[in-house]
């Protein structure tokens, strides 16, 4: 009797463990990158949105990892790069300019590599079991290859451990310019994939209905201010600003996602 609840307590203890084994890996990991170290203003900036970016890529399936400058410096081409910046102050490479350096160099230093999304940039497709590798991991796109997913801009980005340090030699050997932008056209023609696999839609206006259509085939939306400015977006204060695309956000998920309602039947905008 003793033996055989033994065996019986075994292997509830084993199922358990693969249960567990299995959580851990089943989500995948999107990266950001943050420099606490930068001016007081951009520091203040990036807080609020590093929360609402959590939340939002938390309720896709994702873990979320913010990558430091600690994990930059990580890199064996941190010197080189620190110096190369340095020697650059005078063309104002600090802030925002410095961190998308740093974020690729911090990028190198994972095990894999994998995906990467600056702060306003949002999912709009929940992961699927289909979609994970053996490990639990995000498959890649074009076996690997460096992908930007919004066209030039860099702002969501995926690729293996290899292509990310490529990137980075790439860079190195090539220039650093002020805004990465101009930098990234001096690399070779094959060295980046790039998709519009992004959508451009106004959140803060009333809610789309037709949301969950156009969204269908799209990875991600950008809400830099620059995008807020095509869309004719009013300015408007930083707390304001992250409680509508909460908002937003919930609406997306409550309609796209939890499909508890048909957009077609909801008043806009959405109030929920």
């Amino acid at each position: 009797m003793h033996t055989h609840q033994g065996l019986l307590s075994l292997k509830a203890a084993m199922t358990i463990t693969l249960l567990l084994i299995n959580y851990v890996i089943c989500a995948p990991t999107m990266y950001t990158y943050h420099d606490d170290n930068g001016s007081e203003d951009q520091t203040k900036s990036v807080h609020p949105l590093l929360e609402t970016w959590k939340n939002a890529w938390k309720q896709a399936g994702w873990e979320t990892q913010v990558l430091t400058l600690e994990d930059a410096s990580k890199n064996p081409l941190y010197a080189q790069y620190n110096e190369r910046l340095e020697e650059s102050k005078s063309n104002n490479i600090i802030d925002l300019p410095r961190e998308s350096y740093m974020r690729n160099l911090a990028m190198a230093t994972t095990t894999r590599g994998g995906f990467y999304t600056d702060v306003f940039v949002y999912p709009l497709q929940k992961v699927r079991p289909e979609d994970l590798d053996e490990t639990g991991q995000m498959k890649f796109p074009n076996d690997g290859q460096m992908t930007f997913h919004d066209g030039v801009a860099g702002s969501a980005i995926s690729g293996n451990a290899e292509v990310w340090d490529k990137l980075n030699h790439h860079l190195l050997k090539s220039g650093m310019e002020k805004y990465m932008y101009n930098s990234l056209s001096k690399l070779p023609v094959d060295a980046i994939k790039y998709e519009r696999n992004h959508l451009l839609i106004n959140v803060f206006g009333k809610h789309d209905r037709e949301i969950c259509d156009k969204a269908s085939t799209k990875f991600i939306v950008r809400l830099h201010q620059i995008d807020l400015r095509v869309m004719k977006v009013r300015p408007m204060k930083l707390p304001l600003r992250e409680m509508m695309i909460s908002k937003w956000f919930n609406f997306y998920n409550f309609v796209c996602w939890e499909k508890r309602i048909q957009a077609s039947q909801l008043g806009v905008p959405f109030n929920g």
